[in-house]
């Protein structure tokens, strides 16, 4: 499925990296501690209502031959300045000729 389509990922693995880390204080800390590339190269913006935090992390990708960007969507909660992710997903695009130029979810794969 292309179009703005995402993959799921558990986001158990990083809950128990980030379960007793106050030093993560920001959205982009925490995109940090999920994927530290992204978190460097990337635009990130993070809405707030009360605890719950929707961010959204891209980046443009210049240093591949096929792959043009990635994405992250994150749900997380931050209570007494510790955060517990609570929905990650996950979405790629590609250079053309390569693969689906829009948002999605399927992986490139040659012809050959």
């Amino acid at each position: 499925m292309t179009g703005k389509s995402y993959r799921n990922v558990d986001p158990a693995k990083l809950n128990k990296t980030i379960r007793f880390a106050k030093h993560i204080e920001t959205p982009r800390d925490l995109i940090a501690a999920y994927d530290s590339i992204l978190a460097e190269r990337g635009e990130i913006t993070a809405t707030q209502n009360n605890n719950i935090y929707k961010i959204e992390a891209a980046r443009d990708v210049h240093d591949d031959d096929e792959l043009a960007g990635e994405k992250i969507l994150m749900t997380a909660i931050n209570q007494n300045h510790l955060w517990k992710v609570l929905e990650i997903r996950y979405s790629i695009k590609f250079q053309e000729g390569y693969g689906h130029t829009d948002w999605g979810t399927e992986r490139y794969e040659p012809f050959f």
